[in-house]
């Protein structure tokens, strides 16, 4: 897979860059609609896009206490927009490896996050603010790719996008 990795990732981000800015939710999936892929906005706070970024994050988590994107709905070789809470894209990866856990029964999460910590890189707050999850998505991230800064337009508080939904949507 990793052949075809690098040149739907640098379409994606030729295009996207070239693209007049704001973009919306619509644009950012027909775009991925062209190059005949799935696409994701995941928002993420400075210091897990941070260290994505620098390579020491190599797995996106999504702890949650209900069944909400991106739990079944991301896949192995879907890509992934990483854009930054309140702040632009800041680089697309590819979804390499993607495991879904639940309903999670008691130190299942805690179990999860001490399995894969090294790839998770997770801070203790998240830690304790996640401990009741019931669901749990792990995504591993493969090529990320930087882009200059592409401003969205998303107005609602949602953390993960599912950009086939949002094709219908400027």
């Amino acid at each position: 897979m990793l052949k075809h990795v690098a040149p739907l990732l640098l379409a994606l981000k030729e295009e996207l860059e070239q693209h007049e800015q704001p973009v919306g939710l619509g644009t950012l999936a027909s775009v991925c609609a062209r190059h005949d892929a799935c696409g994701h906005l995941a928002i993420l706070t400075k210091p897990y896009l941070g260290k994505i970024l620098a390579g020491r994050k190599t797995i996106e988590s999504r702890f949650s206490r209900a069944r909400v994107p991106p739990f079944n709905r991301v896949k192995a070789g879907d890509v992934v927009f990483l854009k930054e809470v309140a702040g632009p894209v800041h680089a697309i990866a590819l979804a390499s490896y993607v495991q879904f856990f639940g309903p999670l029964g008691p130190g299942k999460v805690e179990h999860i996050m001490e399995k894969y910590r090294q790839g998770l890189q997770l801070e203790s707050d998240f830690k304790i603010a996640k401990q009741d999850s019931l669901y749990a998505t792990l995504i591993s991230l493969e090529a990320v790719l930087p882009l200059k800064p592409l401003r969205v337009i998303k107005l609602d508080r949602r953390p993960w996008v599912v950009l086939a939904d949002a094709s219908h949507t400027n």
